[in-house]
């Protein structure tokens, strides 16, 4: 016996499929602590059959899935129920073909969700229509009707880090928070934790080695396992205090490092008091915060926090600041370097660039303008990935006192230091007053070795000679316009 037919004589006999709403308790999956949405719902599913194999589907993929991708699923279904309802001919299984497939893309992007939801949302179809066949809880005629092609291309992903002028803000009214919330925030923006981690943490997180160094030890929810990081001394000096505040408020009874206050910011008890804060409710928090103080982006608008938005922000820092990928990807705990290069990403469109970035346009020994974009991918060629350690590294190698040398780093160089000969030096308005100073030094060594009939000096510095006037003409003519 398959074990969906066990799943099906064990409920069929019961009014649990007639509900439209189910607790995850009911199907045996665990949720976090810190969520607010225990239940996966059905409700806007119309076709009661679509709806019945919808529930089969979700009551089997529970033995295996997480809540959160079974509440995607039900979401996907409700997406595909009203797709069969527009764009349908009976309202029955004998719609589900590639006519109806190729509509419901359609209706998902003309939604305008992103790339990444319609992905979710086609698979999350595909995968029900195949268990669908699979286990006869639908007739459908020809079950391919999704291919490969139809799946959205993923751009890039982008770190979505908090701005270094909206934390400084953030921290400016930091007092304006529940003590818990501000201790743990404190905490989260150094540590780059998941929001469930952290809310979670427990007494016993803290641990020291034999230098007396502190690390803070966390159970990762997504990754099922445990995980600790080093943190600073003034890290650790929060904890400690956040500690005593609970011993004050509940006693050491009390488990969790940052349960609920006893009263909340409008001065009611909380319900859950000593219990781990919901994460809906510290986002709120957040909000609050910056909608009182005025805490706004680059755009002038009040900022629109999420508390994933901390672990991109930490992320992002240690990249900018040199830390070796794979040490970031240890310390954020992250399955693959995949998961990581999200925040990689920055160092190479941004820093990269402002390694080789000048104020003017920068120009070559021949006078040719060159732009920024193609400076950053001469030094780069050949080269392997680009992590913080490589370019600090290999760049700084390029760098010259009235310039930088855009010869790929994984070469050598032939000339030794005669840049002005060399193209692949670049440089700027910046270094005009130098060139000149250098042209009217290379002129007077023409004019000695002239004097003294010296062949290799003269044409050395002839070319170099020339280089220089190509190189200050155009310069010249930028700081004119």
């Amino acid at each position: 016996m398959s074990l969906a037919a066990v799943l099906n004589k064990s409920n069929e006999n019961t009014n649990f499929f007639d509900k439209d709403i189910w607790t995850f308790a009911e199907i045996g999956v665990a949720t976090p602590m810190t969520k607010s949405d225990y239940q996966v719902s059905f409700i806007g599913i119309t076709q009661e059959w679509l709806k019945f194999a919808t529930k089969k589907f979700i009551k089997l993929m529970a033995l295996t899935r997480t809540y959160s991708v079974l509440q995607h699923y039900a979401t996907s279904m409700k997406y595909f129920s009203y797709a069969i309802e527009q764009f349908g001919n009976s309202g029955t299984e004998a719609d589900i073909n590639r006519e109806l497939a190729i509509s419901y893309m359609s209706y998902l992007k003309s939604k305008g969700l992103s790339a990444d939801t319609r992905k979710k949302r086609i698979l999350n179809v595909k995968l029900f229509i195949e268990m669908a066949i699979r286990e006869k809880w639908l007739n459908i005629p020809n079950g391919v009707i999704f291919y490969s092609e139809d799946i959205p291309k993923m751009p890039k992903s982008l770190p979505r880090f908090i701005p270094e002028t909206v934390m400084t803000q953030l921290n400016h009214n930091i007092d304006k928070f529940e003590p818990t919330i501000m201790r743990l925030l404190l905490v989260l923006q150094e540590c780059g934790m998941r929001i469930s981690e952290i809310a979670t943490l427990k007494r016993d997180c803290l641990i020291s080695d034999s230098d007396g160094d502190y690390f803070l030890k966390t159970q990762q929810s997504k990754m099922n396992k445990e995980h600790s990081i080093p943190i600073s001394q003034e890290t650790y000096q929060v904890i400690m205090e956040q500690l005593r505040h609970v011993d004050d408020c509940y006693g050491r009874s009390c488990e969790w490092v940052f349960p609920m206050e006893r009263v909340n910011r409008y001065g009611r008890r909380n319900s859950g008091a000593s219990k781990p804060y919901k994460t809906r409710t510290i986002i709120d928090h957040l909000n609050n915060v910056a909608k009182i103080a005025h805490i706004t982006g680059d755009n002038g608008q009040v900022f629109h926090f999420t508390t994933h938005m901390f672990r991109h922000t930490v992320g992002t820092r240690m990249i900018n600041n040199g830390v070796p990928q794979h040490i970031v990807q240890r310390y954020l705990g992250h399955e693959s370097p995949n998961m990581t290069s999200t925040y990689a990403h920055v160092m190479d469109s941004t820093m990269k660039r402002e390694f080789a970035k000048f104020k003017g346009g920068m120009v070559d020994v021949a006078g040719n303008v060159v732009d920024e974009e193609s400076v950053a991918r001469d030094i780069a060629q050949g080269a392997d990935n680009v992590d913080a350690q490589w370019l600090k590294r290999h760049i700084s190698a390029q760098a010259l006192p009235n310039g930088l040398c855009a010869m790929p780093v994984v070469q050598s160089c032939d000339k030794a230091n005669a840049c002005l000969t060399c193209g692949n030096f670049r440089t700027d308005a910046r270094y005009l007053n130098q060139h000149k100073e250098q042209l009217e030094r290379t002129c007077s060594i023409l004019d000695t070795a002239k004097q003294n009939g010296w062949t290799r000096q003269i044409e050395m510095n002839e070319k170099l000679k020339q280089n220089l006037l190509n190189i200050i003409e155009p310069l010249e003519a930028q700081n004119d316009a």
